[in-house]
Formats: C-alpha cells, sequence, structure tokens
C-alpha cells in the first residue's frame, strides 16, 4: 500500500505537469523521502479504514440455501 501511495504521489505530481526533473533536483534521495513521507501519511489514514472494513466483512456473508 505504501508504495502504491507512492506511486499515486508521484503519478499526480507529473498529471499536473511538474517534470520529473523538477521534482528530483536536489537528488533522487530527497525525491524518494518525500514520496515516502507523502505515502506513510496517506497509509496512516486510509490504513485503519481499511483493516476496519476488510475485518467487518465476515460478519455480512450468508449461507447459501439451495
Amino acid at each position: 500500500m505504501l508504495l502504491l501511495s507512492m506511486a499515486l504521489f508521484l503519478g499526480l505530481y507529473m498529471a499536473q505537469g511538474v517534470p520529473l526533473a523538477t521534482l528530483a533536483r536536489p537528488g533522487p534521495g530527497a525525491l524518494a523521502l518525500h514520496l515516502l513521507r507523502l505515502g506513510m501519511g496517506a497509509a496512516l489514514i486510509w490504513g485503519p479504514v481499511l483493516v476496519l472494513t476488510i475485518a467487518s466483512l465476515p460478519r455480512r456473508w450468508r449461507r447459501a440455501t439451495w
């Protein structure tokens, strides 16, 4: 989920028209760290929501009657 979030944020930057060279100007490590912080924030917010949603799925399942 973290790597997917990082890729999504990079894609959003690219969709806004920011060239990759501009993003990587301070260094590729700085870009990776920036995307990692954004991804961690998204994972921190959406991770518990995802866990609670998946945990409640079995309660909604019903046995099939034929």
